[in-house]
């Protein structure tokens, strides 16, 4: 238990219980005084009642808070001259809690002093051998009730434990359903850019050849985003958790020759810039970069200028891998009046910078000089 926890509020449950048995003890004692003409009430009686009833009002504020107000309730009536079987009890009542709920230091000074006020009670009896079964007797229910609230309290705190453990682990699980479905979100948004993009050209050839090699193309995309869909489902679906093997075939090169492919096949020349070691990289950040060559890709295709309209139109990927970082860049070609239509406020833009900023990375989208846009990725962690 932390320090921080030296205040903690006991259970209502536990300050029901203790309430209800001191109340019975007064009413017991109360009753006990209409019977036997013999017994009474004192103004002590109330007094113990009142110091009982305000220590637990103490422990609905705080542990601590009871053991202070405990100690002063005793010391006060030891100085109006009268000790009380209740108050005794409610003592060593408060030595359990305190080993369940307090600091260990807390804990043990406080089972120290009532210790001490119970050996206390032995030396005034005259007896010796009473002082001696007395001391004895009580040491050992402060024993006893000492491990008992530390038995209960490491239970709790076990327990406490597993709870947060569970609590972490549906955070977690969350966190990778959310990261699916952000990857579902992306490959079918891109498979579906491409497969618009082939069915417009398609529509304007003439010769069966070149059509025939777009529906083929078109085909293929849509298989990939079947296959996309299938492998996201299947991992929502499952028990366990996530592995690096549900994302195979999402690393940087596999993303830079496919999506390098389909930049060119959409009438967008490709250029690249690649420096490091790519296998220095952790698979968890190939995936990541593969789907911001992805998402970026995705937006080349819809906003970029293409060659048969715009001859300076371009798409250049660079990549620079150091050795604890790894920066990336994606600068393309736009025309004038697409340049208006910010594609960087795209949801799948939006849930690339969440991806990024996990892995200590920040992204910039916007206009780059006067006719080109870029996406850059800076100082993603290589592991």
């Amino acid at each position: 238990m932390t320090d921080t926890q030296l205040f903690q509020q006991p259970p209502r449950a536990l300050l029901t219980l203790l309430g209800l048995l001191f109340v019975l003890w007064f009413m017991l004692g109360f009753v006990f005084s209409l019977v036997d003409p013999d017994y009474s009430l004192s103004g002590y009686a109330y007094l113990r009642f009142a110091l009982v009833l305000m220590c637990l009002a103490l422990l609905a504020l705080g542990v601590v808070w009871a053991l202070l107000g405990s100690l002063v309730a005793t010391a006060a009536t030891e100085l109006l001259g009268f000790t009380s079987l209740e108050q005794t009890l409610f003592l060593l009542i408060m030595v359990g809690v305190a080993a369940a709920y307090s600091h260990r230091h807390v804990r043990t000074v406080y089972a120290g002093i009532v210790l001490a006020f119970c050996v206390y009670l032995a030396w005034l009896m005259e007896d010796p051998l009473t002082q001696l079964v007395l001391a004895s007797t009580l040491a050992a229910v402060v024993a006893v009730v000492y491990l008992v609230g530390r038995a209960f309290g490491k239970m709790r705190l076990k327990q406490e434990r597993s709870e947060r453990e569970l609590v972490e682990h549906q955070r977690q699980r969350a966190r990778e359903r959310r990261e699916l479905a952000r990857e579902l979100h992306d490959s079918i948004e891109h498979d579906l850019t491409i497969i618009g993009l082939q069915a417009q050209s398609v529509s304007g050839k003439s010769a069966e050849a070149a059509a025939a090699e777009e529906l083929r193309r078109i085909n293929e995309h849509v298989r990939s985003a079947g296959e996309h869909l299938r492998r996201v489902l299947e991992l929502l679906t499952s028990e366990g958790a996530i592995s690096e093997s549900g994302r195979d075939g999402l690393d940087l090169l596999t993303g830079l020759e496919q999506f390098s492919q389909e930049i060119e096949a959409a009438g967008i020349p490709v250029s690249q810039e690649f420096s490091g070691n790519p296998q220095s990289l952790s698979p968890s950040i190939h995936s990541v970069l593969y789907r911001v060559l992805q998402e970026a890709s995705t937006n080349v295709i819809k906003y970029g200028a293409r060659q048969s309209e715009n001859p300076q139109a371009r798409c250049h990927f660079k990549v620079a891998i150091e050795r604890d970082h790894v920066d990336l860049a994606v600068i393309n070609t736009v025309d004038p009046q697409p340049h208006q239509n910010s594609p960087a406020l795209t949801a799948g833009l939006e849930g690339l910078k969440e991806r990024a900023n996990a892995f200590g990375a920040t992204v910039e989208a916007g206009p780059h000089g006067d006719h080109e846009w870029i996406i850059s990725v800076r100082g993603m962690r290589t592991f």
